[in-house]
């Protein structure tokens, strides 16, 4: 469609499970009814809100963060066991 953009980030390190891309509208009218709006909307006069508590949704994101912390040392520790096995029998 004309004015739509559509495109994949790519791998991302350490978190392959999810698959992102990104959607650029330009000059394009899309109905209120058919937005996603379960956190944020815009009126019929166009003033963007925010639903729901922006404390709620920071919380989630860091949610998802602390997990990506933990598993990426989980894979660390795999590495240094391998690395260190590897370091003691090598010839």
């Amino acid at each position: 469609m004309p004015g739509v953009k559509l495109g994949d980030i790519g791998a991302k390190f350490g978190f392959n499970g999810k698959d992102n891309g990104y959607m650029e509208l330009k000059d394009c009218r899309i109905k209120r009814i058919d937005m996603l709006s379960r956190f944020a909307s815009v009126d019929k006069d166009g003033e963007f809100t925010i639903n729901g508590d922006p404390r709620a949704m920071y919380a989630g994101m860091m949610e998802v963060r602390s997990l990506l912390s933990l598993y990426t040392w989980h894979n660390l520790a795999g590495a240094l066991v391998i690395a260190t096995r590897y370091s003691v029998f090598r010839k």
